[in-house]
């Protein structure tokens, strides 16, 4: 899906946070999104950054990866951006 296509998909405040889409790696990987997250990482030369992903899919990444998870029912829910809270707190002190 192109880019900005993707973006349409989002209330205007949370489209203007998306700032990139991830490659396909591989759908045979057993951690398939967490790898494409690298992947777009090293390509833009942040690998070292700070991140975390938001997904309905724990089988797609490591334990250890950093990933907030949703219900796929519920979506982004008032408990993720909790999460989210913490999360941010935790790595930008």
């Amino acid at each position: 899906m192109p880019f900005k296509e993707l973006r349409g998909f989002f209330a205007a405040e949370v489209a203007d946070k998306i700032v990139g889409v991830t490659p396909v790696v591989s759908l045979y990987s057993p951690h398939a999104r967490y790898e494409e997250i690298r992947a777009y990482l090293k390509g833009q030369n942040t690998e070292d950054e700070i991140w975390v992903a938001i997904d309905d899919d724990p089988k797609h990444f490591p334990k250890d990866a950093p990933v907030i998870l949703t219900s796929p029912d519920e979506g982004f829910d008032s408990i993720c951006v909790n999460k989210l809270w913490e999360y941010a707190a935790t790595e930008y002190k």
